[in-house]
């Protein structure tokens, strides 16, 4: 299928019978629904831009496998001008919205398109997991699929280092492994855009180590929203069925956000990118690179402190990969470097 129109992204998702709950109802059709039929023609707006006569070439590019016209944003580029096109179809659809819903369809696409470029990261220990990205890329971008994603587990501790501290019964977990795939068993938030999309993508932010290089909260996959045990919860909807005219922006672009349920659901193995290897997630040294540039960043990107924010980045991921560690330091607080006299009699 070529880049899709409005209509069928709406039939798409009325073709899924997945488990929505939102204000404590099951929901029935999310198309239909008052708090979030807005959201859906909102999308289905953006996926009509790709056929406007006007916007086509901007919208789209000829697909690698077939030559019809896909999605721009599945597009890998390869030069300064093909960056450049993709931009301005990302900025379209911005547009098309009035920047209010942060996770369109292009935010994940991107997002894959950057994982199928790295593929062969994914496959360095199993090299079935880079072919499992190449074809997932592929597949997305051939149906033009809508994805939603959960980054973060649910926690009981609500202090900083909570996130790192995984539970049992709590964060999602790889349960066991079976002939067919593996089974996932806990609950992930923040998936935006989930009762509007047609697949969850499912990866772990980085994990502490719960061993040196083992952990079943360690996973990377994705499966249809109508998968059996998927169950989507929402928050209340920002869309309370007034016009756009007392409401403009909530009774448009509701693009919700939800917890996720996992119950025992099944994730075949060709839909697995990643599994147990918490190195894979972000290795030491990419953390600490990434940390110490959001630290800059923070501090006003000051000059000549580069050696500063890189220790201070290593101090922060030191702890994190300290499952007893205590409160974190303010990563905002300034550590200035001591002068000649504090170092000779520090």
């Amino acid at each position: 299928m070529p880049a899709r129109t409005g209509q069928q992204y709406i039939e798409g998702l009325r073709a899924q019978e997945r488990e929505v709950w939102l204000g404590g109802e099951r929901v029935k059709d999310v198309t239909k629904h008052p708090g979030l039929a807005g959201g859906v023609r909102a999308i289905a707006h953006l996926y009509d831009m790709q056929h406007d006569p006007e916007l086509r070439d901007t919208m789209t590019f000829p697909s690698p496998s077939t030559g019809e016209p896909v999605g721009r944003s599945f597009d890998m580029p390869q030069t300064k001008e093909a960056l450049e096109t993709r931009s301005k179809m990302m900025l379209n659809w911005a547009r098309a919205t009035c920047g209010m819903m942060g996770r369109s369809p292009d935010f994940m696409n991107v997002t894959f398109a950057a994982w199928g470029a790295a593929a062969d990261f994914f496959g360095e220990k199993r090299p079935e997991f880079a072919d499992n990205m190449r074809r997932y890329v592929e597949y997305i971008r051939e149906h033009d699929v809508t994805l939603t994603h959960a980054l973060i587990n649910l926690q009981r501790s609500r202090n900083p280092t909570g996130m790192f501290n995984l539970e049992e019964g709590t964060a999602l977990e790889v349960k066991r492994e079976t002939d067919a795939g593996i089974i996932v068993r806990g609950a992930r938030i923040l998936a935006t855009l989930g009762p509007l999309s047609d697949e969850i993508a499912v990866y772990s932010p980085r994990l502490a180590r719960h061993s040196e290089d083992h952990s079943p909260f360690a996973v990377n996959f994705s499966i249809p929203c109508s998968t059996k045990g998927l169950k989507f919860l929402c928050r209340d909807s920002f869309d309370l069925g007034r016009s756009h005219f007392d409401h403009p922006l909530g009774s448009r672009f509701e693009e919700m956000d939800c917890v996720v349920f996992f119950d025992d659901v099944l994730v075949p193995w060709e839909r697995v990118f990643l599994l147990y290897d918490v190195e894979r997630l972000m290795p030491t040294e990419d953390a600490i690179r990434t940390r110490a540039y959001h630290l800059w960043e923070e501090n006003g990107r000051p000059r000549g402190r580069d050696e500063e924010f890189w220790e201070r980045a290593r101090e922060l991921i030191a702890i994190e990969d300290n499952p007893t560690a205590g409160q974190l330091p303010n990563p905002m607080k300034r550590h200035p470097r001591p002068g000649p006299r504090q170092r000779a009699h520090g």
